[in-house]
C-alpha cells in the first residue's frame, strides 16, 4: 500500500521527469544512455528508464486530429521502485548505465 501512496504523492514529479527525458530524447539529445536511474532518497524511491529500438513504431502512423505525430526510433519503459527513505543523504541523484552492448 505504501508503494501506491508514494507513487500517487510523487506522480506529478515523476510524470514531469519522464516527459522531460522523452522530450530531450526526441528533440535534442538522441544519444541519451540506454538506461537512466533517478533516485530520490528522501522519499525513498527510484525511477529507472530503459530504452531499446522500437521497430513496430517505424511501421505505424499516429495522428492527433489531422496532425501526424512523429514516432521515436526507441521505446522507453519506466519502472518505479520503492525503498526505505534515508535522511541525511542527497535528495536526488541520477546515473546512467548501458543495458545493451
Amino acid at each position: 500500500m505504501r508503494d501506491f501512496l508514494l507513487f500517487v504523492e510523487e506522480q506529478e514529479r515523476i510524470t514531469d521527469t519522464i516527459e522531460t527525458l522523452l522530450f530531450l530524447h526526441t528533440n535534442t539529445t538522441p544519444n541519451l544512455p540506454e538506461c537512466i536511474t533517478i533516485t530520490n532518497t528522501l522519499h525513498g524511491y527510484t525511477l529507472v528508464g530503459a530504452r531499446k529500438p522500437w521497430k513496430y513504431g517505424q511501421g505505424v502512423q499516429f495522428f492527433i486530429g489531422d496532425g501526424r505525430l512523429r514516432c521515436a526510433e526507441d521505446k522507453w519503459v519506466f519502472t518505479f521502485k520503492v525503498s526505505k527513505p534515508t535522511l541525511g543523504t542527497p535528495v536526488a541523484s541520477a546515473t546512467s548505465v548501458p543495458l545493451y552492448k
